[in-house]
């Protein structure tokens, strides 16, 4: 990667610089933590210079769209003018550009199984990309599975790079519901996704449209009339 986007000498300078500023900021955090007591509330800083996506962070005001620093998920964000500092793509071309970058992220392929590696792409940021307050990531990429490479028809390959994280949390958990009306029943295996829209139908809510997953459907047709009084489940 950092090959690919080649630094000039200062570049390198003010790299070298930031590294410097985010070992001592580590440090420093690292002694607030032991020194600090249970009770403070000074922020603790992580630095995220172990990611790959921060070797080429220096290129970001350069480039149409970019990577952030993430755990899990692809999180992607378009440079987008009127909203970043030094934004390029023009408001007009949001959609556009969001849809190409996702056409380019469907064509690439694991070159160890060759399978694609995209579960989903989410444009969380769709209906007001300018607002201050949105999101982080105009496209949140799910990946299909466990992938160190990808490699594109026209731009080759793209890795592999070291997992520097052994993991994140377990997609598996439990959901307990009970009150009035709710009968006694195994309802299976269901997406953690579903439980917003099945808690607002067990409230006699209608889901809004943009909101993910669906309520569970044995559950979302629990009579209203067996809410309490305060249209609230029991427990």
């Amino acid at each position: 990667m950092r090959a690919r986007f080649g630094e000039s000498r200062a570049s390198r300078l003010r790299r070298r610089f930031d590294d410097g500023r985010e070992a001592l900021r580590e440090r420093l955090a690292g002694l607030r933590v032991r020194f600090a007591s249970a009770k403070s509330s000074a922020p603790v800083h992580s630095p995220l210079g172990w990611q790959v996506v921060s070797w080429y962070r220096l290129h970001w005001p350069r480039m149409r769209v970019f990577a952030l620093p993430t755990f899990v998920d692809g999180r992607l964000r378009i440079n987008l003018r009127g909203r970043e500092r030094q934004g390029l793509v023009d408001p007009g071309d949001y959609e556009r550009v969001c849809d190409e970058i996702e056409a380019w992220l469907r064509s690439c392929r694991d070159p160890r199984t060759n399978k694609g590696v995209i579960a989903d792409i989410i444009r969380p940021r769709a209906r007001d990309p300018l607002a201050a307050d949105g999101p982080d990531a105009d496209l949140v990429v799910r990946w299909s599975h466990a992938i160190d490479a990808l490699e594109h028809p026209t731009a080759g390959m793209v890795g592999p790079f070291p997992f520097r994280r052994t993991g994140a949390h377990n997609e598996r958990g439990f959901a307990l519901f009970s009150g009035p009306g709710i009968s006694r029943a195994e309802l299976g295996p269901c997406q953690s996704l579903d439980l917003p829209a099945t808690i607002l139908a067990l409230l006699g809510h209608e889901p809004a449209g943009d909101l993910g997953g669906k309520a569970i459907l044995r559950l979302a047709e629990t009579p209203k009339q067996a809410m309490n009084v305060k249209g609230h489940p029991e427990s």
